[in-house]
């Protein structure tokens, strides 16, 4: 099966797998995260869609991972406005 995305639909792709990792298992210590092989999976498609100054490749640990530039093009905003959330609502 193949799916196909715009740059944009790619682009919101990449935020989703981000913050989905990052809920899924952001708490997890010292774990490797159950969602790393499809992540890397879809990263690794990110210089295909021009996105190779927000997703690298790191040789040294076969993996891709976000950039500085990535996590300050607003990903971080909604993780902080969710944390927010969490303290104003006591849960």
């Amino acid at each position: 099966m193949k799916i196909h995305f715009s740059k944009k639909e790619y682009r919101q792709l990449l935020d989703l797998v981000f913050l989905g990792d990052w809920m899924a298992s952001g708490h997890l210590e010292d774990t490797e995260s159950p969602y790393e092989e499809l992540r890397n999976k879809i990263y690794s498609h990110a210089k295909d869609f021009g996105f190779d100054d927000l997703i690298v490749y790191d040789k040294t640990e076969d993996a891709y991972f976000e950039t500085a530039l990535f996590e300050d093009q607003g990903v971080l905003n909604v993780v902080e406005a969710y944390n927010q959330h969490v303290v104003e609502d006591g849960h």
